[in-house]
This record gives structure tokens, sequence and C-alpha cells, in this order.
């Protein structure tokens, strides 16, 4: 099931723009980009979400980011 996945991962990259409209869905892009392999591009985007907003989707990428080893740069 590992490709199903990674296919809606890649329907999520198609479907929530680059410039996401919302602090969530930039989350949301961000997992995608995190799930299939752009890990660079997805902590790129999460550190342009303000600190300030609570999500918990925003919340699950920091915890995300910091389980891959990018804690410094992904947590405000």
């Amino acid at each position: 099931r590992p490709q199903e996945a990674q296919e809606h991962w890649g329907e999520v990259l198609r479907l929530v723009p680059a410039a996401a409209p919302s602090p969530a869905l930039s989350a949301l892009r961000a997992h995608a980009l995190l799930h299939t392999g752009q890990r660079a591009e997805a902590l790129a985007l999460a550190q342009r979400i303000p600190p300030t907003h609570r999500h918990p989707v925003i919340a699950d990428l920091r915890q995300r980011l910091a389980a891959t080893g990018s804690a410094t740069a992904a947590t405000p």
C-alpha cells in the first residue's frame, strides 16, 4: 500500500497550491512534500508558517519534522 499512499500524497500536492491561502493548508502541503521525499521543500514551507498559528495539522507537521532531524529549523 505504500504506492497507494504516495499517489494520495501526490494528489494533495496537485490540489493544494504552493501559495496556500491558510497556514493549515500550507501545513497539509508540507506534510505531502515530506511524505513524497521532498524534505527540504517541506521544511522551507514549514518555516514560512507563523509560529503564532496553532492548529493540529501544524503541530503534527512540526513534530514530524523534528522526528526527521529538522527540529531546530522547524520549531518556532
